[in-house]
């Protein structure tokens, strides 16, 4: 009996062996389970990435990820240690970290952590100035996060969306996106609220300079991030309303909120946003001829800058420096500061900032009194400001006939479709000739509508084409290329018909200025005002155009220089009443014009040659008048 009990005993041992064999085997193969939130203590760390950055960076960097760490948990540990480089501006170690955390995990083994890791990458190139790069991974997963009801990652792709397109400057789809998030009914613990989407709306409204409709938005996030607590959000939410109250000339309110965003971005450590918060400060310094205190901000700005690797707002801040110089005529500081703005920029990428960095070293040689060779630069960024906003128009009016073709494509898909889908009913109804009739009248009167819908659809794109192509985006005016078309069919009608036209060049004085102390805003205002003026005071039969930043042409058909010195006149004496009308104190608002009556002879080029020499003899006379050209000035 021992002997069975003993043999039974060792049976089962060896069973029980087996069977434990095989349990760590199956334990040892099989997948991971998908998770659909961060494991602790990650899920506490994204709790507080909006108050304590600072903190969470600094716990993910003393407690690394270890070696014989799962895939899973490096995946994570990555992906918030991106997020925690992303909210405290650190561009490029935000997309590294996003992306090796890609490398531990796939969508079929983790599909919540994959598109969550994709939004950060999608982020992460916003951020370092790559927004395309991150586009088609963040619609997989915004495709993927409406499917399957993940809410958290479908509010963060949509603000990411809405960022994307802000950077782009497609701002009606960002702020369809945004609006989208606003109106999202519940919003998950570790996603985006709906004071995050209200913060994106109050930017997209500041990219547009539209001031008055961003501030009370910026409002309603300042009280919802103050009484969540939520400091380093509140700080860039007053950040952006300083910036918008300032620019409406509320300039105290402005520089208070700006002080307190700087103050709550040193409290919570913050370096970033301390930076811009003293970069926009200085601007006011500057405005306010307080050169020492905006060198003093801009010195410490810039450290933090070149310290987070960020190259753009480095130049800026180089370039505030170089002005900040001339006006100490510290001429040798300023050439510094402008030979390291010119050692970082990228020029076929920042080609604005190529024109700056030249006006500015313009000014320098000025100062150091070699005027020809200040003239000569001066006169080359006239002409490569001209080329980079007439390069700016083409690039808009592309891109408006890539919009226009492919909706013109999916009407034809459309039409496809419905043809399609007669042919079908054809061979499902063939037996039943009264029902296949019926049918193919509906489809072909769908069929007929949508044709009528394409024709129609055609017909407004092509009208709205001609007037992108055709007319100034800030003024309505003719652009360049219209109103010079204008020129060369007055040209053609005048020869007929023997008689005389003319043509004048209006100029506005001290434009440059204008934006200089009154901000771009200011500039754009006091342009489309100008522009209103000039249409109330010219001849029915005159055109009007605008053919540079500041310069504008007017065709007098039929019509000599004396009556054409007429109106001008009219029109210069209108410029104190426009001066009143903006109303902006030590604003003053004048024009220089030239007028020139061509010859049978003449061509488009010789009469805006000649008429530019009339309106450079009367800048070089003083300013604010009227000159018609002689051949005299021509010497």
């Amino acid at each position: 009996m021992k002997k069975h009990h003993s043999k039974f005993k060792w049976l089962l041992q060896i069973k029980s062996t087996i069977l434990i064999g095989v349990l760590l085997c199956t334990l040892a193969y099989a997948k991971p389970v998908a998770i659909n939130k961060f494991d602790n203590p990650y899920a506490e760390y994204v709790q507080l990435l909006t108050t304590q950055p600072s903190k969470i960076l600094e716990k993910l960097q003393s407690n690394p990820i270890a070696d014989n760490d799962s895939q899973l948990l490096k995946a994570q540990y990555y992906g918030l240690l991106s997020q925690a480089h992303y909210t405290l501006i650190y561009p490029e170690k935000a997309l590294e970290s996003a992306q090796l955390s890609l490398t531990y995990i796939t969508e079929a083994e983790q599909p919540w952590l994959y598109h969550t890791l994709k939004v950060y990458e999608a982020m992460a190139f916003e951020l370092i100035g790559q927004p395309i790069k991150g586009i088609e991974g963040l619609k997989h997963a915004i495709t993927w996060s409406n499917q399957n009801k993940a809410l958290d990652i479908y509010a963060m792709a949509l603000y990411t969306k809405s960022l994307i397109n802000t950077k782009l400057g497609h701002y009606t789809v960002a702020l369809e996106s945004a609006k989208a998030g606003y109106a999202l009914k519940a919003h998950p613990q570790n996603g985006y609220k709906r004071h995050d989407f209200t913060m994106l709306i109050a930017q997209i409204y500041d990219e547009l300079d539209e001031y008055r409709l961003a501030i009370p938005v910026y409002e309603e996030a300042v009280a919802e991030f103050r009484a969540r607590n939520q400091l380093v959000s509140l700080s860039i939410a007053l950040y952006g309303l300083g910036r918008a109250n300032y620019a409406i000339h509320k300039a105290d309110s402005g520089v208070e909120q700006l002080e307190e965003s700087l103050s709550i971005a040193e409290t919570v450590g913050d370096s970033q946003g301390v930076a811009y918060a003293l970069a926009e400060l200085a601007l006011i310094n500057i405005k306010q001829g307080n050169y020492s205190l905006a060198k003093q901000h801009l010195l410490a700005a810039r450290k933090i800058f070149s310290e987070a690797r960020n190259p753009l707002v480095n130049i800026e801040s180089s370039m505030r420096l170089a002005l900040v110089s001339l006006h100490q005529q510290n001429t040798s500081s300023a050439k510094q500061y402008l030979d390291e703005a010119r050692a970082l920029l990228v020029k076929e990428n920042m080609p604005s900032h190529a024109i700056e960095i030249d006006y500015i070293r313009s000014k320098l040689l000025f100062q150091n009194s070699d005027y020809k060779a200040a003239y000569e630069l001066l006169s080359s960024v006239y002409d490569n400001y001209r080329n980079y906003r007439e390069q700016e128009s083409n690039s808009q009016l592309h891109k408006t006939r890539v919009e226009y073709d492919l909706q013109s494509k999916e009407l034809q898909n459309d039409i496809l479709s419905e043809k399609n889908a007669l042919q079908q009913q054809e061979l499902k109804f063939q037996k039943n000739k009264n029902i296949y009739f019926f049918i193919v009248t509906f489809l072909a009167i769908g069929a007929s509508i949508l044709m009528a819908v394409l024709v129609y659809r055609t017909h407004s794109h092509r009208k709205v084409l001609e007037v992108l192509a055709t007319t100034d985006e800030l003024t309505g005016l003719c652009n360049r290329r219209h109103i010079l078309e204008h020129l060369n069919k007055t040209i053609t009608a005048t020869a007929k018909t023997n008689g005389c036209s003319s043509v004048a060049m209006i100029d506005l004085d001290w434009f440059k200025k204008i934006n200089d102390n009154f901000g771009h805003a200011t500039g754009d205002l006091v342009l489309q005002k100008f522009s209103q003026i000039c249409l109330q005071t010219m001849p029915k039969n005159a055109h009007l155009g605008r053919i540079g930043g500041e310069e504008f042409l007017m065709l007098f058909p039929n019509t000599d220089a004396q009556n054409a010195l007429i109106y001008m006149n009219k029109l210069r004496h209108k410029m104190p009443a426009l001066t009143k009308q903006i109303d902006i104190p030590n604003l003053k608002i004048t024009a220089s014009i030239g007028i020139y009556q061509w010859d049978q002879d003449d061509t488009a080029k010789d009469i805006m040659q000649k008429a530019d020499i009339a309106l450079y003899k009367a800048k070089e006379n003083g300013r604010n008048q009227v000159l018609n050209y002689q051949p005299s000035l021509g010497e």
